[in-house]
């Protein structure tokens, strides 16, 4: 009996070998996200584009330098928020919960998001400040704010070291 071959996109196989390789989720859910069975999954494999993009995802995932082992925290971090908020949304939704339990779901629900009073204070609103540090002086410009109507005037002093020979 011939098998019917498995059509699944380039980018869906690569995302695949993606999840496989970072091996935070089980093979089964993974397969699952994908609606591949068993046998489907076999194929997959044993295609040449898939074991050379498992080869790139497991080098990309697997580096020892700092910024690759701050991302790969990162991500797994992300992944068991991730996995946390269905679990978050059924408490806030279960009338037998205490209402502040509610309330603190509610508030790390916003923070994961982006939103709500720790969005302010770090300025997440999209605006943008600069500051100018000179002397012992800071001068300080919002985007809404605008640029004071003066000319500076002042004289070039070349710091780069001459060599005298």
């Amino acid at each position: 009996m011939a098998r019917t071959p498995i059509t699944l996109p380039d980018a869906a196989i690569s995302r695949l070998a993606r999840e496989i390789a970072r091996d935070i989720l089980p093979l089964e859910a993974i397969l699952k996200t994908y609606n591949l069975t068993a046998e489907g999954y076999d194929q997959i494999v044993d295609s040449k584009f898939f074991q050379v993009r498992l080869a790139e995802e497991i080098q990309l995932w697997n580096a020892s330098d700092p910024l690759s082992i701050a991302k790969r925290i990162e991500t797994k971090a992300a992944t068991m928020v991730e996995d946390c908020l269905l679990e978050v949304y059924a408490l806030i939704h279960d009338r037998d919960q205490p209402m502040a339990a509610k309330v603190e779901a509610l508030k790390w629900a916003a923070r994961m998001a982006g939103m709500g009073e720790a969005a302010r204070q770090t300025g997440s609103d999209g605006g943008v400040k600069i500051t100018i540090n000179v002397g012992g002086q800071a001068l300080e410009f919002d985007k809404e704010k605008k640029l004071p109507e003066r000319v500076i005037d002042g004289t070039v002093v070349d710091l780069t070291p001459t060599n005298a020979q």
